[in-house]
């Protein structure tokens, strides 16, 4: 890791995060995202997070964020749902 007098990370790993992976009943696999990488990403609740694998290397993964768009072919958002005032 290589920082810079003010502390900030220029290149190398940042940090790291491990997560115990949980089975459920039916076969699924579940892991509780640490506090740190739902900050980093910016996701919440119904937000889509993407694995992207590259060949002969890692695993990247990123967010997709709600949108009110049903899919990339969309030329207009969808009506966004009321919400109590």
């Amino acid at each position: 890791m290589i920082e810079e007098a003010a502390g900030e990370v220029k290149e190398g790993i940042e940090w790291s995060a491990p997560v115990v992976v949980e089975g459920a009943e039916d076969g699924a696999l579940t892991v509780a995202l640490p506090a740190k990488v739902i900050e980093r990403l910016g996701i919440g609740q119904g937000d889509v997070l993407s694995f992207t694998a590259f060949a002969g290397a890692g695993i990247e993964v990123w967010s997709i964020k709600k949108s009110p768009y049903a899919s990339l072919d969309d030329d207009a958002p969808k009506a966004a749902p009321e919400q109590d005032k």
